[in-house]
């Protein structure tokens, strides 16, 4: 059940600017963290998956919010600082909460198909508000020639559809994946595509 925190969040920020504001994360981490402490107090082993290999990024990751947080006391826009580091934060949690997993191929196979899946609801949308757009309408925005909803930036969007496009030929490919998974990895392709047309964002094309 863990598993779906990640496209559930992966919807959720996306129907908020991508998490860009601070109460969106905020809300996000609010819910790693306690995610993290049930784990913690629930779990036999909450920590088996902690290693000097996680270990490493974690604490420079947990450096660096650190830093965020103390540059608001020097900066000329401090509210911005905090605002950065309610990001680090969340990133630092996400990171933590995952990573105390032991490493498992079937929790991982689990979470690239709840990863596409997250990414295709946001793909699926967005397409719609293009293509069929008196089913799913949605306001004009900044450089409305591009599609950018739902997370008001084309680029995001374009990048957001890049990694659900990788994941989701990977699934249509992996032999070890059932008849089931790979077909349906292949039908959502062309949608996830579609919209990554759409962004005209060149670089999340290229970066495809």
């Amino acid at each position: 059940m863990a598993i779906l925190l990640a496209p559930a969040a992966v919807v959720y920020l996306s129907f908020n600017a991508g998490g860009f504001f601070p109460v969106a994360s905020g809300i996000v981490a609010i819910v790693c963290a306690q995610a993290l402490l049930l784990r913690t107090l629930i779990a036999d082993h909450p920590f088996e998956g902690f290693n000097w290999r996680l270990g490493v990024p974690l604490v420079a990751l947990a450096l660096f919010a650190a830093w965020e947080l103390a540059s608001a006391l020097w900066s000329h826009a401090p509210a911005r600082a905090i605002d950065d580091f309610d990001r680090t934060l969340l990133y630092l949690l996400v990171f933590a909460f995952f990573g105390s997993f032991a490493s498992d191929a079937a929790r991982v196979r689990w979470l690239v198909r709840g990863l596409v899946a997250g990414i295709t609801v946001v793909c699926l949308l967005a397409l719609l508000s293009r293509v069929l757009p008196h089913v799913w309408s949605t306001r004009l925005s900044y450089a409305s020639s591009r599609l950018n909803y739902p997370l008001t930036y084309w680029n995001a969007e374009g990048l957001l559809a890049a990694v659900g496009l990788v994941l989701g030929f990977h699934l249509t490919c992996d032999g070890e994946e059932p008849a089931v998974v790979r077909v349906i990895a292949a039908a959502l392709l062309p949608v996830i595509a579609a919209t990554l047309l759409f962004t005209f964002s060149r670089g999340a094309v290229g970066a495809t």
